[in-house]
């Protein structure tokens, strides 16, 4: 007996059980634009509120720098220095007697010490407070108390001019700060009290 032969069928599509999975090169175009509509939208939002965001922060910095160093400058120029023992004292005891410059790159404040003559003589008889920038720090040394503190940072320099206007009773300090990309100088001027 001889084998039947088996019918032939049709070309035709793959019934759904046999079709293999993946996706189609619609669905992956599709899937490609989407993406990249949402990245072009990511993109225009940063640069609308992400880049003047930072922008603020780096000027608010900078302004808070500039601030605590025009207080700590205001002290200092304010007419006497604070008693170094902790009593309390009269106006006359530290009173300021100049400022100086060695440079135009730091600033040197004399206090009167005992005996008071209200001469500055920047020698050891006389307290000083020395003001001048290294490694991005505007510094404030003490001689009273011996210490240096950092009053403000992101400095990037100090420029002093004791006599802007000849008259030999102003000062004249141009700090500059800078934080990544932006810069800016603040001005000072001190009259003596």
């Amino acid at each position: 007996m001889g084998r039947r032969p088996r019918p032939r069928t049709r070309p035709g599509p793959i019934p759904r059980h046999r079709r293999r999975g993946g996706f189609t090169l619609v669905e992956m175009a599709c899937a490609v634009v989407l993406t990249g509509l949402l990245g072009v939208l990511l993109a225009s939002t940063w640069a609308a509120f992400g880049v003047p965001a930072v922008e603020s922060y780096r000027r608010g910095r900078l302004a808070r720098e500039a601030i605590m160093a025009a207080a700590s400058l205001r002290a200092d120029l304010g007419g006497s220095l604070p008693v170094p023992i902790g009593r309390l004292g009269e106006a006359a005891d530290f009173a300021f007697v100049g400022w100086r410059t060695t440079d135009g790159t730091d600033l040197e404040i004399c206090f009167d010490n005992s005996p008071t003559d209200g001469l500055a003589s920047y020698d050891l008889s006389d307290y000083r407070v020395v003001y001048q920038v290294d490694d991005g720090a505007l510094l404030r040394w003490d001689q009273a108390t011996g210490t240096t503190t950092a009053v403000a940072g992101d400095v990037l320099a100090m420029a002093v001019d004791p006599d802007p206007d000849g008259t030999g009773r102003r000062l004249r300090i141009d700090l500059s700060f800078r934080h990544r990309d932006v810069t800016r100088t603040h001005t000072f001027i001190a009259s003596k009290p």
